[in-house]
């Protein structure tokens, strides 16, 4: 079996694991391989420091050092809507749509600034804790508390879709999650709550993910 392989640049641990952990395990039925790397936030004579999306500019930097690689078959991202950086292309000039405009309009944008046949952009609507609300039995394999779980279960009935939880300061996904979970560690109870939900159920609720999935698996 010929597998693709793409490279997709993560602003984290928890991306990172959930890609190599989960995503691929997916993926591997389309004969498809993900490879993701954490952004370079900077780099001196003897060392990089990864992690993070401080500046465009970084990950412009890495997606073009990484499209000059003529095996790559494809490069993608998966970065967080919520906390895009002032100088990422289009973000000045985004219109008042609703979200799913706002991020093709931005994913645009980032497509024509990189202007690269190769390239797949990518943003997470708002941040990686979104797709942990696609179904509450993910929750319940970590939490042991009934008014916890029916917090978050009132979340999920409150928006049409993961996706449209909101990104305030205090109301995004995250957030929302550590104010009824304080204890909620975004590596490890992020991956497990992920791992138990499955790929499958994600794709049903978050339609955006789905049409970025959908466009590496075409």
């Amino acid at each position: 079996m010929s597998f693709k392989y793409i490279y997709v640049i993560v602003e984290g641990q928890t991306e990172e694991k959930f890609i190599k952990e989960v995503l691929n395990k997916y993926l591997e039925n389309f004969s498809i391989y993900i490879h993701p790397i954490l952004i370079e936030t900077s780099r001196t004579p003897r060392r990089k420091h990864k992690g993070g999306l401080t500046t465009y500019s970084h990950l412009k930097n890495d997606i073009l050092r990484l499209l000059h690689q003529s095996q790559i078959y494809k490069i993608s991202t998966m970065i967080d809507y919520y906390g895009l950086p002032d100088d990422f292309p289009g973000i000045n000039s985004i219109l008042n749509g609703n979200i799913y405009e706002r991020v093709d309009y931005l994913e645009t944008k980032f497509s024509e600034d990189i202007n690269n046949p190769k390239f797949v952009p990518y943003i997470q609507i708002h941040e990686f804790e979104a797709l942990l609300f696609s179904n509450i039995e993910g929750f319940k394999a970590i939490i042991n508390d009934k008014a916890k779980i029916e917090k978050l279960e009132a979340i999920i009935d409150l928006f049409p879709n993961p996706e449209e939880i909101n990104d305030g300061i205090e109301t995004h996904p995250s957030k929302r999650i550590e104010k009824i979970y304080p204890e909620y560690n975004k590596v490890k109870d992020g991956l497990d709550i992920i791992s138990y939900i499955g790929v499958e159920i994600i794709l049903e609720k978050c339609k955006h993910f789905r049409k970025w999935i959908e466009k590496l698996k075409n």
